[in-house]
């Protein structure tokens, strides 16, 4: 497993213009993270002896506790712990990010620490030591973002073109939009389209395989497509409760 502080989760689509680079206010806000969320975190805190007391010791040693992100911002992130892990204002920790065979590893700092009886709410502020690890960061956070952003667009709006279905979008930041075709009958979903960047995604009921379409002379490769699939994964289970239940459903199939 690759555990370093410079791991590039997307080498290929969020570095391009179409979906690089939210902005700045947006990143200063806290966003909420789906339970489903496939990156998992582990924190390092400092650790202690069996009556409390912290350890001190020359390498950082400390004791893993994996946890549930809560929320996250351009330079920190809320976490719910057992209840059993102790921590104080101002400890230096070490947050770790993993994905399949990589772990971004970011030194942090305890901003709040509210033990309780089922979890402990745990707040940290993110020590980026280099512009590379804050960028790896960001790779995690800017499909958090994406996907709060999606929005009902007006019905007035949308061209109804496909004859027996019926066509509903959502428009999402950077030009991303969802399209969601229903059965009129029993409005049951026919299929979707979401456009992110130069690449098409579509799905339909009789099939969990995703189709991809590079869009323009886009990126066709097969690391490309691979990279697209990913970043569907990681949008789609922070899609707000705007877009309906069913369909959150239907796209959680993939």
């Amino acid at each position: 497993m690759s555990t370093r502080s410079d791991v590039r989760f997307f080498q290929r689509i969020l570095n391009t213009p179409e979906l690089a680079g939210q902005k700045e206010h947006r990143r200063n806000k806290r966003f909420a993270v789906g339970q489903t969320f496939p990156v998992k975190a582990v924190i390092t805190l400092a650790g202690r002896d069996g009556e409390g007391v912290k350890i001190r010791s020359d390498d950082a040693a400390g004791q893993d506790w994996g946890g549930w992100m809560v929320n996250l911002s351009g330079n920190g992130a809320n976490l719910q712990l057992h209840p059993a892990a102790v921590a104080d204002r101002g400890d230096v920790c070490t947050l770790r990010l993993s994905f399949a065979q990589s772990t971004l590893s970011i030194r942090a700092r305890i901003a709040h620490f509210r033990p309780g009886t089922k979890f402990t709410s745990c707040g940290v502020s993110l020590e980026f030591p280099d512009a590379d690890t804050q960028s790896a960061y960001l790779q995690v956070l800017e499909p958090v973002i994406l996907g709060s952003s999606f929005k009902p667009v007006d019905s007035s709006r949308i061209k109804q073109d496909t004859p027996d279905l019926v066509k509903e979008q959502y428009g999402g930041d950077s030009g991303t939009r969802l399209t969601v075709w229903r059965a009129p009958s029993e409005a049951a979903i026919a299929g979707f389209e979401l456009l992110l960047g130069s690449h098409s995604i579509t799905g339909t009921p009789e099939s969990l395989e995703l189709d991809i379409q590079p869009i323009d002379g886009a990126d066709a490769t097969a690391a490309a497509r691979e990279e697209v699939i990913r970043l569907f994964k990681w949008i789609t289970p922070n899609l707000p409760k705007s877009v309906p239940s069913d369909v959150r459903k239907f796209l959680a199939r993939y």
